[in-house]
């Protein structure tokens, strides 16, 4: 039962880390859109030369890559233990399963980030002329 008690605190925190990198980077990503809509000064720098606009760009998309690989990752993991698993009681499996990450909910948190991620590139290329006129 020990083995069983430890795949389940795992599977707890695993869900509990996904979760805390999925609203992180929401919020993350809230606050930058809404810095480079409300401050002109943050619209003038990244319009200032094309180095950093490039820059600002590349770590924009390298973290994409990482909020996916990490999610993937959990996801990945969750599933694994979830395998591994060998308890014959319906309860225990059925507590167990409620805290496995699906992978809709992967794909869907990337696809709404990955919206978020879009509007601020979006931004960072044109913000200036599309909010300025």
């Amino acid at each position: 039962m020990a083995f069983e008690k430890e795949t389940l605190e795992a599977l707890k925190t695993h869900q509990a880390e996904y979760l805390n990198t999925v609203w992180k980077t929401f919020a993350a990503l809230m606050v930058s859109i809404g810095w480079i809509l409300s401050s002109a000064v943050t619209r003038d720098f990244l319009s200032s030369s094309p180095t950093v606009k490039s820059v600002a760009i590349g770590v924009v998309l390298l973290m994409a890559v990482m909020h996916w690989l990490s999610l993937n990752d959990l996801y990945l993991k969750s599933r694994q233990i979830s395998l591994a698993m060998s308890v014959d009681s319906a309860v225990y499996q059925a507590i167990a399963q409620s805290y496995v990450i699906k992978r809709v909910a992967t794909l869907a948190s990337f696809f709404i980030n990955g919206l978020l991620y879009s509007l601020l590139i979006t931004l960072i290329v044109g913000g200036k002329v599309m909010i300025n006129g």
